[in-house]
């Protein structure tokens, strides 16, 4: 089973021994959704998780299989001839379900 999202991101920041600050800092992503992401109040589009496996120095791809976007934590999304993950459209398709949600 895997770990929720939330505590993998929390374990990640402080394994590097980072403050949620400077995680906010590195990977341009606002504190406050640092924040908000590591005590479970929203999930993360994969547009943040590309800017955090940015400041944490990870692949992207380990962020996305920790959030549930893809479902092999090695799976690459970028290489010819494997599945191409488009960020745009599962950006606006996430968006569209929070939105459902809201209604």
């Amino acid at each position: 089973m895997l770990q929720p999202f939330p505590d993998y991101l929390r374990e990640l920041r402080e394994a590097k021994n980072y403050s949620i600050r400077r995680l906010a800092l590195r990977s341009k992503v606002a504190a406050s959704s640092i924040s908000r992401l590591e005590n479970g109040i929203f999930q993360p589009s994969m547009t943040m998780l590309k800017k955090l496996s940015i400041g944490l120095n990870i692949p992207e791809q380990q962020l996305y299989y920790a959030a549930g976007y893809v479902d092999h934590p090695y799976k690459e999304v970028d290489v010819e001839g494997l599945p191409k993950v488009d960020v745009e459209f599962m950006d606006e398709k996430f968006h569209r379900l929070n939105r459902k949600k809201r209604e």
